[in-house]
């Protein structure tokens, strides 16, 4: 499947290969293709086999192959476990292994593209191209993964793609500073400009807290999963184990009661 943005960028989430405007992205490709080889070795193999024996929740997917537990760009559908629980599973074990962190970065996979695309997929400083960018952000998600490595996060998707996003907008901002402060000003006074200005989807968040005891917090984590992270349906879908429409109509009666 084909998966288009503002009919410029599209991935092939359900495959390997991933571009944007017909370029590949060979971080994403790349680290795709590696997790198809190694989740089929036998080493990959004894990991899953220890790993079913001391996580309950994992145990309790059914799954027998790493393909069924971290099926290739998604997080996974598991009725009988909570997608975050798998996940957080996978975080508490992420010093075992290389690998479970590899599998982590491909579960994640979907919320790292929605980030590029909520970065104009690099095309600014520091990226100024989108593999830097998905370079940047698959290096990124390890660091933040190995800050949470060994800790239970309730809501890791959340959490570690809130923490990616921060991480590189920090980027962003301190290159758009540079750039700012070597300006020519001429005989003109240099403009005055706020030092920490807070965008649009900083003040979405602050006002979702403000909301807190209005607005259940199942809604609420929706809207920031879809407003502040820039996660589509589709890929909340994923996530939350719903379809993408009962997603969009949940969320459309959330944002309703926001505004109310």
């Amino acid at each position: 499947m084909n998966c288009q943005s503002g009919g410029e960028s599209g991935s092939e989430s359900g495959g390997l290969l991933v571009t944007i405007d017909g370029m590949d992205l060979p971080a994403i490709t790349n680290l795709r293709r590696e997790w198809m080889q190694i989740s089929l070795s036998k080493r990959a193999g004894a990991l899953l086999d220890d790993l079913l024996e001391c996580e309950p929740h994992l145990q309790a997917t059914g799954a027998r192959t790493w393909a069924e537990l971290v099926p290739c760009g998604s997080a996974g559908q598991h009725r009988q476990v909570d997608p975050w629980k798998v996940t957080s599973a996978l975080i508490r074990q992420f010093h075992r292994d290389q690998l479970i962190g590899l599998a982590l970065l491909v579960r994640l996979t979907p919320g790292l593209l929605a980030i590029a695309r909520s970065l104009d997929w690099g095309r600014t400083p520091p990226w100024n191209d989108p593999e830097a960018l998905a370079a940047d952000a698959v290096s990124t998600a390890w660091e933040i993964l190995d800050r949470f490595a060994g800790e239970t996060v309730a809501y890791p998707e959340r959490t570690l793609l809130r923490a990616i996003r921060q991480q590189l907008t920090k980027q962003r901002t301190a290159a758009r500073r540079r750039l700012t402060q070597e300006e020519p000003t001429g005989d003109k006074v240099a403009e005055l400009r706020d030092p920490n200005p807070i965008s649009v989807l900083d003040e979405l968040a602050m006002a979702l807290r403000l909301h807190q005891p209005r607005l259940p917090l199942r809604d609420l984590e929706l809207i920031f999963q879809h407003r502040v992270l820039g996660l589509s349906f589709p890929e909340l879908s994923v996530v939350l184990g719903e379809s993408a429409c009962a997603i969009g109509q949940r969320s459309c009666r959330a944002e309703a009661a926001l505004c109310a």
